[in-house]
């Protein structure tokens, strides 16, 4: 299963701000990573805040979900080694491993 999310970079890279690279991931309350990784390099420039928007789409790892376990989206900052954001998340599938089949 694959869904798309889009993150905001607050302030233009200047004077006070410099760049930063993320690793963004979920994980489950074991801290196991359930999805793949995106990377996010905050590097924009722009005053325009439509400007400073990173869209990543992740796939999560085969395996069942349940919509009453908890998930969260982890931003960690690999500059410095910070997990900068821990974030609840629910993971909610229509269709899960080997549930489904045009053949019942």
């Amino acid at each position: 299963m694959s869904f798309s999310l889009n993150f905001y970079q607050l302030e233009a890279v200047g004077t006070g701000f410099i760049p930063a690279n993320f690793d963004v991931y979920f994980t489950d309350a074991y801290g196991n990573v359930v999805s793949d990784i995106q990377k996010i390099i905050a590097d924009k420039v722009s005053q325009e805040n439509t400007e400073r928007t990173f869209r990543c789409t992740f796939n999560l790892k085969a395996g069942n979900y349940s919509r009453n376990a908890e998930y969260f989206l982890i931003i960690h900052n690999t500059d410095n080694g910070e997990v900068v954001q821990k974030v609840p998340f629910q993971i909610d599938t229509v269709f899960q491993k080997d549930e489904f089949s045009f053949m019942d």
